[in-house]
């Protein structure tokens, strides 16, 4: 089945890229969220790159909540005693 929609390709890109749940969105579930077919949905991504750039991000993410952490149980640390 054919979907011709107009969707702006940089919102999917953002939606993809900066999804932080867990699990994060599928290919599928994007191309459904906006009434696309996966495959559109799939051709746009690896032509963008999205997956590294989304590892990336997911990386850079964790990287700074583990900071944030570390941070605050210093602060903690260094408050009782």
């Amino acid at each position: 089945m054919t979907r011709n929609r107009r969707i702006d390709p940089e919102l999917l890109e953002r939606e993809y890229i900066y999804d932080a749940t867990t699990p994060p969105i599928s290919f599928t579930g994007l191309a459904e969220r906006h009434g696309l077919a996966r495959n559109t949905v799939a051709e746009k991504a690896i032509k963008g790159s999205w997956y590294q750039r989304r590892k990336e991000f997911r990386e850079q993410l964790g990287m700074k909540t583990v900071q944030a952490l570390g941070d605050q149980w210093a602060r903690y640390e260094t408050a009782v005693r």
